[in-house]
């Protein structure tokens, strides 16, 4: 039960690390998503549009703010809407979802499959290129470097 909790403990905090990451990187974007939502639906960038649609956006608070209404929305499956095709994000993302999970599928069968034969194919051919090269010693030969005594002699180096 302790392994469950601790296991658990670690995927938050890689969640919380990698939300502001990603919160932080979009911020920091070159244009902002004003300028990006005005452009999408080719309003002017008047100082009432900017206000208007900073406000509706929520960036007129705090970033604090900012974040937690935005890994809220996240958690709840409001993922936002697609400014190019007016789409609901998550909606999207979870139609195309069966295809790239059956894709990954695929992938790690072939990847394992290859693998499989890479080993198979390996040894086969180890065993068949040098253990039936390999000269045969005759007991004389062994009993004279010392392989059968257990001692060692120059020549065994």
């Amino acid at each position: 039960m302790k392994q469950i909790v601790i296991f658990l403990v670690k995927w938050l905090i890689i969640f919380f690390v990698a939300s502001v990451i990603i919160f932080i990187a979009v911020r920091m974007m070159p244009s902002t998503p004003v300028d990006k939502w005005l452009n999408a639906y080719h309003l002017a960038h008047t100082e009432e549009n900017v206000a208007f649609v900073t406000h509706k956006m929520g960036l007129d608070q705090p970033l604090i703010i900012q974040y937690l209404t935005w890994i809220r929305n996240f958690l709840r499956g409001d993922w936002g809407v697609s400014l190019v095709s007016g789409e609901n994000i998550r909606e999207r993302f979870m139609a195309k979802m069966p295809y790239s999970g059956s894709f990954s599928y695929f992938n790690v069968f072939i990847n394992k499959t290859a693998w499989m034969y890479r080993i198979v194919i390996h040894h086969l051919l180890f065993s068949l290129l040098y253990e039936s090269n390999l000269p045969a010693k005759s007991k004389v030969e062994q009993r004279s470097r010392g392989s059968l005594t257990g001692r060692f002699s120059a020549a065994d180096w």
